[in-house]
């Protein structure tokens, strides 16, 4: 059995779209999702006041659920990394891009963002995520102006959709640093370091390998479809059978 690890609010849609596929998972969430307080106003001040058009870029459905909510003014371009956060997006009625491979680094390779000095950026995120995208941006000349509307609240002991036998577990998907570092101190290095892990992107399976995880990959993206497609490919389930 694999082991989806998510964050609370993501885990048991993710368990039943593998079990709507005919695959056995159980969830873990070591991390739950909680609003920052006051950043959403900041983001609105900044758009109203901002004379130049500005870029948002959105990381996550978490931070497009929570822009509905807001008044967005007038922006040059939505970004999303993630094609579920594009369609939340899009129904606020703003034009909206993602990248092919649905990661920070996906986001960095697009032509858009290429040649940006002197271009204004909301980077709209959680607490303590995407520091490449903000970084890369900057060195590129770019403004940026950053918002952590949600922070990442540590859930110990996780919860699961089911007992886990970590023991036993086949496989670990992990969607973010953030999760692989919560699983890791809650379950133990010892335990999990000869599983098989699945990341997003190859600067977590990088992270990971640090840590002494040896049998790490990259889905190449953050959605549940993503993580069929790669176990599919390698054989490790069947294909649909539903």
């Amino acid at each position: 059995m694999w082991v989806i690890v998510r964050p609370k609010p993501k885990m048991a849609g993710s368990v039943s779209f593998f079990k709507a596929h005919g695959i056995e998972v159980a969830g873990f969430a070591p991390i739950d999702i909680v609003d920052a307080t006051g950043a959403l106003a900041e983001l609105e001040t900044t758009l109203s006041n901002t004379q130049k058009p500005i870029t948002l870029i959105v990381t996550s459905t978490e931070a497009a659920v929570r822009l509905q909510q807001t008044k967005l003014g007038e922006t040059s371009l939505c970004m999303c990394i993630g094609s579920a956060t594009e369609k939340l997006m899009k129904e606020t009625g703003l034009t909206c891009k993602t990248p092919e491979i649905q990661t920070s680094e996906g986001l960095l390779s697009m032509p858009e963002l290429q040649h940006v000095t002197g271009q204004h950026f909301a980077l709209v995120k959680g607490q303590g995520g995407r520091a490449l995208i903000k970084q890369t941006l900057q060195k590129r000349g770019a403004i940026v102006h950053e918002f952590d509307i949600y922070q990442r609240q540590l859930l110990n002991p996780g919860i699961c959709s089911q007992p886990i036998d970590w023991h036993q577990a086949q496989g670990i998907f992990v969607t973010s640093q953030a999760l692989l570092d919560a699983t890791i101190d809650e379950i133990g290095l010892h335990t999990l370091k000869n599983k098989m892990w699945v990341g997003v992107s190859q600067r977590i399976c990088e992270y990971g390998r640090s840590m002494g995880i040896q049998d790490f990959y990259s889905s190449d993206g953050a959605t549940d479809a993503h993580l069929l497609g790669w176990m599919q490919s390698k054989g490790e389930v069947g294909h649909d059978r539903t």
